[in-house]
């Protein structure tokens, strides 16, 4: 008798052990996940390059008309693992950003999802424009920055 409840408290104790080691192995792959997830935009292949012009979608071109010096767009996904934290700096950069400097978001979604994705991530006062095709502009992938002049003219270009 006593052998038997030494064995279910052995089963006891090595299931929760067991439990244990599951959590952390998810966490860990949840970790390879973001890392390894938004491999297009990170690569630095691509990109417009130097010099080029930008050519903003439709509704980042009447937000752009207004005066600033730089342009930081930011090109993001809902789906992107690493975007979500990005899209917080986004705002805290527009917030603490000269007025010379403009920051814009284009998110890689409906209108809808784009909408219930920045109200989500707290940056709803950033102008945006929700554009499946968005990265027609030689983007490689999510998540990806472009700083540009007044102009348009790109002064940087690059995976963050």
């Amino acid at each position: 008798m006593l052998i038997l409840e030494l064995a279910v408290i052995l089963i006891g104790v090595l299931s929760v052990l067991t439990a244990v080691a599951v959590v952390a192995l998810i966490r860990q792959v949840g970790v390879l996940h973001l890392r390894i997830q938004p491999v297009a935009g990170v690569t630095g292949a691509g990109g417009p390059p130097y010099g080029a012009r930008l050519t903003l979608p439709a509704g980042l071109a009447e937000l752009a008309r207004r005066r600033a010096e730089r342009f930081l767009v930011g090109f993001l996904s809902p789906t992107c693992g690493v975007c979500g934290p990005l899209t917080g700096a986004f705002g805290r950069i527009a917030r603490s950003a000269r007025a010379d400097t403009a920051v814009l978001l284009v998110i890689d979604a409906s209108p809808q999802e784009a909408a219930d994705y920045v109200r989500a991530r707290g940056v709803g006062f950033l102008p945006y424009v929700a554009d499946p095709a968005s990265f027609a502009a030689n983007v490689p992938g999510a998540p990806w920055a472009i700083i540009t002049d007044e102009s348009g003219k790109v002064i940087v270009s690059g995976g963050v």
